[in-house]
């Protein structure tokens, strides 16, 4: 049977029918009503006491009463107790000095004393002023002239056109077949020799247009410019020429040095074969100065790059130097005699960072460990090798030699 659902708030005499039973509202409570309702019966027993019902929520906290009137002044308390004797005060500073007294009396004239000793004599006055020169003397007669000298006797050996004379032995002088000069060109055949104290210039002045070059050449008996250094005033540029080819070495007018050599020959050789070199010393360095944000050198390097012996057989390396800052080089970077590209530190270097990232890596077998530190989640160290098989990708346990397999989920 369905609850009765009686509605709120009737009026007197409504009525309410549910399951087939009709009540009727009396003003205070429901009453069964019939059309043909029979006698009243009796009052049935009194139903059983019905459960308690839970506890009401509690009620919200009402709100703060309204401040109390200000209390009486309490009466003022007993006279607090004598303090102590305070301490003796400083003494006082001494007084002024008084008035000085009045002038005694002048005292009686003593006796007259002694005549003094007789004073020293007076200084010499000056001498009188001398008489005035007298004439001069008569010009005495010329001396004779003296004799003839002897006629001189040089002679030139060797003397030839556009020979440079030099002096001789005795009064011989010579005519220098080696050294020659036209009024264009002076020819030194032999040796040159240019010395002196402190700075000692060699000038080859020329215009300061393009093509105004000053130049030293190298010849030979089949060339005679096999090679040459030349300084072009149009460009403010040094060639160096070799073979009697084309410019070998450029420095332009920045500083910027260039190296011209055909297709599959070697540019640069450091040359490190002067001594004798032990496991791990390097050979011939390249090494880079630079100055600092503030124009500053500190006298270490920026960056340097080095062979060294890596091991016996001929094995040589490649390492590459950087700087972290004013006093600190570390090795960045190690190329073995191994096949191996390693990183200068362990454990420190990284490829790529969170803002600049590799786009691919290939590699065949992937080694992973940590040995000499830890992870962050059980803090334990691991070796791994990541391997590869036709079908599946292999994990195996370097520690345990226990190997696993991954479980891949094929998506397309």
């Amino acid at each position: 049977m369905a609850a009765f659902d009686f509605p709120n708030s009737p009026s007197n005499g409504d009525t309410y029918t549910a399951n087939g039973v009709t009540f009727q509202w009396n003003g205070s409570v429901w009453i069964r009503y019939s059309a043909s309702m029979g006698a009243q019966g009796s009052t049935g027993p009194t139903g059983a006491q019905g459960a308690v019902g839970s506890t009401g929520a509690q009620g919200a906290t009402g709100s703060t009463g309204p401040t109390g009137a200000q209390g009486a002044t309490g009466p003022t308390g007993a006279q607090g107790a004598t303090a102590a004797q305070g301490a003796q005060g400083a003494v006082g500073s001494t007084g002024s000095t008084g008035n000085t007294g009045a002038q005694g009396a002048t005292g009686a004239q003593g006796a007259t004393g002694s005549t003094g000793p007789t004073g020293n004599t007076g200084a010499q006055g000056a001498t009188g002023s001398g008489g005035s020169t007298g004439p001069t003397g008569a010009q005495g007669a010329t001396g004779s002239t003296g004799s003839q000298g002897a006629t001189g006797s040089a002679t030139i050996s060797n003397n030839s056109d556009n020979r440079v004379i030099t002096g001789g032995s005795g009064t011989n002088l010579n005519g220098e077949a080696n050294l020659t000069y036209n009024g264009t060109t002076l020819s030194v055949a032999g040796n040159f020799n240019q010395s002196g104290s402190g700075n000692v210039f060699h000038y080859l002045n020329t215009g300061n247009n393009s093509g105004d070059n000053s130049q030293i050449a190298f010849g030979d008996s089949a060339d005679a410019d096999a090679g040459y250094i030349n300084y072009d005033h149009g460009t403010n540029s040094l060639q160096i020429r070799t073979n009697g080819g084309s410019n070998s070495l450029t420095i332009d007018s920045s500083g910027k040095a260039s190296i011209s050599v055909n297709k599959d020959s070697t540019a640069l050789v450091i040359d490190g074969t002067s001594s004798g070199t032990a496991y791990g010393e390097t050979g011939g360095r390249i090494e880079f100065l630079m100055l600092n944000e503030v124009n500053q050198f500190t006298g270490n390097y920026a960056a340097r790059i080095s062979p060294y012996l890596d091991r016996g057989n001929n094995g040589f390396g490649l390492k590459f130097d950087v700087r972290y800052n004013a006093s600190t080089t570390y090795k960045a970077l190690d190329i073995t005699a191994d096949y191996e590209v390693l990183p200068g530190l362990n454990n420190t270097i990284s490829l790529g960072n969170s803002s600049y990232k590799w786009s691919n890596v290939f590699t065949n077998d992937l080694h992973l460990s940590n040995e000499g530190s830890k992870n962050n989640v059980d803090g334990t160290w691991g070796d791994y090798t990541i391997q590869e098989g036709e079908s599946d990708l292999f994990l195996i346990n370097n520690r345990s030699g226990k190997k696993y397999k991954f479980n891949l989920t094929e998506v397309s």
